[in-house]
């Protein structure tokens, strides 16, 4: 098994995981929606129910005081 001969220091390890971007405050892979115009993810449907400009899921009704 490997084990280190020295500590590495707080500095040292930091500098190590800020490299790879995974802290970076970026937002690349948002998109714009094609039908209402609003960010989201790629491959997943918007809030109203469309994907890739076709609406996949129907709207639910909401019930009134007077249906129920």
């Amino acid at each position: 098994m490997a084990v280190p001969k020295r500590k590495k220091s707080k500095s040292r390890r930091n500098m190590r995981r800020g490299s790879n971007g995974s802290y970076a405050l970026e937002f690349a892979n948002v998109l714009t929606d094609k039908t209402t115009g609003e960010f989201k993810l790629p491959h997943h449907i918007s809030l109203d129910g469309f994907y890739d400009g076709r609406q996949v899921v129907k709207a639910k009704k909401k019930k009134t005081a007077q249906e129920e």
